[in-house]
């Protein structure tokens, strides 16, 4: 597994790291066949009509990674409308943004996708003998003992159920 957290100022910079991470990810894959690989994190990059998330994981489903929160086998728990409040919780809006990150762009009223403003994602990719099946995608929602939030994004958990599979002889 594989965590990040990409630039919050440059969508260059961004862009940039998530080429470095898939090429990371493309040449221990060809290292590594045979295992599977999860990359997690504060992406800075809202999934809707972004260059990040369509290099990672195209929503054709054709790139290097798969959406642990799109993959139709995982029950999703504590839908909200982005994954970055500003410690504001569910009142937080995409107006207010958060001076780096632009979410209103990424709402659009063509896409069926609900997580289209999420900046923290956890994608995958299968190995050659093993499947990855996401069984839970879940936002935490909960506040500390106190009614504060441990921190100003939600965070996000993904539980996957290992399948190994048949293996051609070599």
């Amino acid at each position: 597994a594989v965590n990040t957290h990409l630039d919050h100022v440059g969508i260059q910079a961004r862009e940039g790291s998530a080429r470095q991470i898939a090429e990371a990810l493309r040449r221990w894959s060809e290292e590594r066949p045979e295992a599977a690989q999860v990359l997690c994190g504060d992406f800075n990059s809202p999934k809707g009509g972004n260059a990040v998330y369509h290099l990672l994981a195209p929503p054709d489903g054709r790139g290097p990674l798969l959406d642990a929160a799109r993959a139709t086998s995982a029950e999703r728990k504590g839908r909200v409308r982005s994954t970055i409040h500003k410690f504001a919780g569910d009142s937080f809006s995409e107006g207010q943004g958060d001076g780096t990150v632009e979410l209103a762009a990424a709402s659009s009223a063509t896409s069926t996708e609900d997580d289209l403003q999420h900046i923290d994602w956890i994608l995958y990719r299968d190995g050659r003998g093993l499947q990855l099946r996401p069984v839970l995608y879940e936002i935490l929602l909960e506040r500390l003992a106190n009614g504060r939030y441990p921190s100003d994004h939600f965070p996000v958990q993904a539980s996957f159920d290992l399948v190994p599979q048949p293996t051609a002889a070599p």
